[in-house]
């Protein structure tokens, strides 16, 4: 992956470089006495970055043990000067009397400072907890109706280094399955536990059509959530079957987010439009950092969806919305992944989830359950809403590209600039570009 040079992170291209990583980690597996871990396959699955500041990779590894392979992740830290060494000896030094094998250290070839999951210096309580699960599952889950039983497997599902994890927990000879979500601290995990569960209340409480995962477990010693797995076939999937069912499912969904919106959902965060906008800002500045000639339109584009967004809304709002948040399942829609919700614009959800609908349509080259929930969404909702959907179309287009970039998407460059171009042609008002953006394969 060849991006531009950071002289203040001066290995940051061998860092994007998995083999250069793979072979690294492999290094530090096997140094130890006795160690039969290897690295069987090491993939990028995303970086964070601020030129100057630090570069944060997550690699999606397969590890052989003597027990066979299994997937696992690694979180690489780049830093100017000496931090990342100075963590890493840390870490060593802090795990070399109880590690029965290389759980993180600084990777000299690199500069990096590495945490092989479930280890994170910013996440205290996710190694315990996936100790304790496998060890002495009753001491966390014996008021719970899997009983004592130990997981059977414990997949990490979601990990956003020093932020969370998500960890999906299935148990033998049954369909029950956990999600447990780890914080850093238990201040964090209790505020989440206490504003999903009076989310999902809430909803409930309007006898609406949508309904809300709500959290059945606090675990405040590990800073983590327990959920319940959620009934349902995940939006994406009815996607990508296409047909009427698809159609179906689009329209469904635009009605059921409207209610969203409607519905007397208390939320203690606020999201306003120039914090949007800043956001976008830094996605932008990640863009033009990364393809310094798209750097004009990029700042034109964001002087555009400043000019286009507004002020002074503050209604429930998801704020992630993707289509594998959304649950389908007897006629009823759930949402899942509430840590973003806010009160806030809540065109900022239609217009993502659009966008989301779309990029999950472009390879079939339809445009079918998109279309659907668009026109159904544009039906349901108020009709002063609508002149602020192709900013946050725009900035959702933005946010794509962004995510095209960090996970090193095949041909990312292009895409970048399709989405771009998909973005000015909506604030343009050339065409119905909120209906005719898949057109473009971008």
């Amino acid at each position: 992956m060849l991006l531009p040079a950071d002289p203040a992170l001066p290995t940051l291209p061998a860092a994007l470089d998995p083999n250069h990583v793979a072979a690294a980690l492999d290094a530090a597996l096997t140094a130890r006495p006795g160690a039969v871990t290897r690295v069987r396959d090491c993939r990028l699955e995303r970086f964070r970055y601020r030129k100057a500041e630090r570069a944060i990779l997550l690699y999606r590894l397969r590890l052989a043990e003597a027990n066979g392979e299994r997937p696992s992740f690694l979180a690489g830290h780049l830093y100017p000067g000496e931090k990342a060494r100075a963590l890493g000896r840390n870490h060593e030094a802090k795990a070399a009397a109880s590690a029965r094998s290389w759980a993180g250290g600084y990777l000299p070839e690199m500069r990096l400072f590495a945490q092989l999951f479930p280890h994170d210096r910013r996440l205290p309580g996710l190694a315990p907890l996936v100790e304790r699960l496998l060890h002495r599952p009753q001491e966390v889950l014996a008021d719970l109706a899997v009983g004592n039983a130990a997981p059977s497997e414990i997949l990490p599902v979601r990990w956003r280094p020093g932020l969370c994890a998500t960890l999906r927990l299935s148990w033998p000879g049954t369909q029950h399955r956990l999600y447990a979500k780890v914080y850093p601290d238990a201040a964090a995990s209790g505020a989440a536990f206490a504003e999903h569960r009076a989310f999902a209340g809430a909803l409930r409480a309007t006898g609406g059509p949508l309904d809300a995962a709500a959290p059945c477990a606090h675990l405040p010693d590990f800073g983590a959530v327990l959920t319940e797995e959620v009934p349902g076939r995940p939006l994406d999937a009815l996607v990508a079957d296409g047909g009427p069912a698809a159609v179906d499912a689009g329209g469904q969904v635009a009605r059921a987010l409207v209610h969203l919106h409607r519905a007397p959902v208390r939320l203690a965060g606020r999201r306003t439009a120039a914090q949007t906008v800043r956001a976008a800002e830094h996605g932008g500045r990640l863009l033009a950092w990364a393809v310094p000639a798209l750097e004009r339109r990029i700042g034109r584009l964001l002087r555009e969806v400043a000019e286009g967004l507004e002020e002074g809304f503050a209604l429930p709002t998801h704020l992630d919305l993707k289509p594998d948040h959304l649950l389908l399942h007897e006629g009823r829609i759930t949402v899942v992944d509430l840590d973003s919700a806010a009160l806030s614009d809540p065109v900022a959800d239609g217009a993502k989830l659009f966008a989301r609908l779309q990029d999950a349509e472009r390879s079939a080259r339809r445009a079918t359950a998109a279309a659907a929930f668009l026109d159904a969404y544009r039906a349901a909702m108020p009709e002063s809403w609508a002149a602020r959907l192709p900013a946050h179309y725009a900035c959702a287009l933005l946010g794509l590209a962004v995510r095209a970039l960090q996970h090193a998407e095949p041909d990312w460059p292009r895409r970048v600039a399709n989405l771009l171009g998909r973005a000015e042609r909506a604030l343009a008002g050339e065409k119905d570009e909120l209906l005719a953006g898949f057109e473009d394969g971008g």
